[in-house]
């Protein structure tokens, strides 16, 4: 398929990934309740904790990520008062 076994492999996933993100976030800009965030955000590349494998989080780096999204969620106002 894409080749990840392959030199470069996920390098060009990344590339192609990058560019459709670049895409949705240019037809999603400005839209009411449309909150945008990284999957990756609260993880830390460096902690080989948050990681399984190199790029599938472990159960500590799931819940970091989940954290994140709940974090975004509350900024954006969509918990409705729930903490």
């Amino acid at each position: 398929m894409v080749g990840l076994d392959r030199p470069g492999g996920l390098r060009r996933v990344r590339a192609i990934l990058h560019a459709v993100a670049a895409r949705a976030r240019r037809e999603l800009a400005g839209v009411a309740g449309v909150v945008e965030l990284g999957i990756d955000d609260g993880l830390d590349g460096a902690d080989p904790n948050d990681y399984v494998a190199r790029v599938e989080p472990s159960e500590v780096g799931g819940r970091k990520v989940a954290a994140a999204i709940i974090r975004g969620l509350r900024e954006a106002g969509w918990t409705r008062g729930r903490r």
